[in-house]
């Protein structure tokens, strides 16, 4: 019976061992995650929100303005991209194409622009009760003079600058 106890208590003072182990592990996890919760508070405290972000309306450069006073012009008929490749190339504006097709997609996804089955991109229409469709904006400035600053207006009403599509 001596061997019996002596495994016994061989086997309790290993638990006690590995005790003391889990417990130093405990503390380190508990150390871990109050440094997480610490820099996570910190985070939230210096990272604006979204919308605090969009405090600033955004900027378009004079080419995404040129664009859209392009579509603008062209009234309920719209232009195709084509029509419009041509209208930069008579302004002597070094747009590439491919950066054309991006702001027009841009703003077509975001419902600032409507794309017509015949190839078209136009400003959405005023509904029948003469309301503004939602997200529509129209430039302010005309095609002509768009290099000029002073005529490089965003859709939003403000001055231009960085934007890259």
């Amino acid at each position: 019976m001596d061997a019996y106890k002596t495994a016994m208590r061989e086997e309790i003072a290993s638990y006690g061992n590995r005790l003391e182990e889990l417990r130093a592990e405990i503390a380190a996890v508990t150390v871990r995650r109050e440094a997480l919760e610490h820099a996570l508070e910190l985070y939230e405290r210096t990272v604006p929100t979204k919308r605090e972000r969009r405090s600033t309306p955004r900027q378009l450069n004079p080419n995404t303005t040129f664009v859209l006073n392009a579509i603008r012009e062209s009234g309920t008929r719209g232009l195709t991209t084509p029509e419009i490749y041509q209208k930069v190339d008579e302004a002597g504006l070094e747009i590439p194409q491919h950066t054309v097709r991006s702001m027009l997609h841009v703003r077509k996804k975001s419902k600032v622009l409507e794309h017509l089955d015949d190839g078209r991109y136009r400003f959405p229409q005023p509904s029948a009760n003469g309301v503004q469709p939602p997200n529509s904006e129209a430039p302010a400035a005309t095609t002509a003079g768009a290099s000029d600053e002073s005529r490089q207006s965003d859709l939003l009403g403000c001055s231009t600058a960085g934007d890259s599509a």
